[in-house]
């Protein structure tokens, strides 16, 4: 959904909407971290996850400012 399909949803079903994808994104870290203890993780990988996960915290910030 873009940000402006999510802004027109009533609140709680926004509330909804983030916390999905916070439960979505964490799962998915946690299989990354899984897979990558598995086998041996190459640096540069590592730092397309980081910038992953600070693009979905700075999304995470503007949609709480949001509600």
């Amino acid at each position: 959904m873009s940000h402006s399909e999510v802004y027109r949803l009533p609140v709680p079903y926004r509330k909804w909407y983030i916390k999905r994808l916070i439960k979505h994104f964490e799962k998915k870290n946690e299989n990354y971290e899984k897979n990558k203890k598995a086998s041996s993780p190459k640096k540069e990988s590592e730092a397309v996850h980081d910038f992953d996960m600070n693009k979905f915290r700075k999304f995470e910030d503007l949609v709480s400012s949001k509600i």
